[in-house]
């Protein structure tokens, strides 16, 4: 959706403006929604939906494609349109800087329950997903973290692979995932100098990331 303002134009992503509301002609804002439609509706149909109450549209970020619905709520003195993300049944939609993901939670499965981080890797990307991530802010750490502590197993430590790695203790860790380029979600990182991190799930480190073999 882009928005017209007196510096210039705004692109907003979805996550960003999940409401707007119509004002009138005098208010001299102006607001494009990006449609796709098989013919150019006539201008006297009332846009953007031209008549539908909802639609479903899509975008495609990273090489994947995701879908959202517009919805037109007309109510007593205006009209409002609703924009939700459509993520996957089994994913969760978050806005990181400006780019909207959809992150699932996978899993091994019980014959190979304890594999590696590079395994977890190819587990995602032969699930469909983009490959890892982690966690790009506190909110999502903490999310994660409480999502995966209900996780039932006969193990006394749960933990899950994320995104970050390094060649070896003296170099830097770097990320596969685009949409993180730092820790900053990744809270006080407890060291266990390894070159890969994990996330604890349990009772006392619930949330907590170690960096770990």
């Amino acid at each position: 959706m882009i928005a017209e303002i007196s510096s210039g134009c705004v692109n907003f992503n979805v996550s960003n403006a999940p409401i707007v509301e119509k004002s009138d002609e005098d208010s001299g804002f102006k607001i494009g929604f990006k449609r796709t439609l098989d013919t150019c509706p006539p201008k006297t149909e009332n846009a953007p939906l031209f008549g539908q109450t909802t639609i479903t549209e899509s975008f495609t970020s990273e090489g994947k494609t995701y879908n959202y619905d517009i919805t037109e709520l007309e109510m007593e003195n205006s009209i409002k349109w609703k924009i939700v993300l459509i993520c996957p049944e089994d994913s969760y939609p978050f806005t990181r800087g400006e780019i909207d993901v959809c992150v699932s939670i996978r899993f091994f499965p019980d014959s190979k329950i304890c594999q590696n981080q590079t395994m977890g890797e190819k587990l995602c990307i032969e699930s469909g997903d983009l490959g890892l991530t982690g966690p790009y802010s506190d909110e999502e750490r903490d999310f994660f973290g409480e999502k995966l502590s209900t996780y039932e197993s006969d193990f006394q430590n749960v933990n899950f692979w994320i995104d970050g790695k390094r060649d070896d203790a003296s170099s830097p860790y770097t990320f596969s995932d685009s949409s993180i380029s730092s820790t900053n979600g990744y809270g006080t990182i407890q060291d266990k100098a390894g070159n890969c991190y994990f996330l604890a799930t349990r009772d006392g480190v619930q949330g907590v990331i170690y960096n770990h073999e």
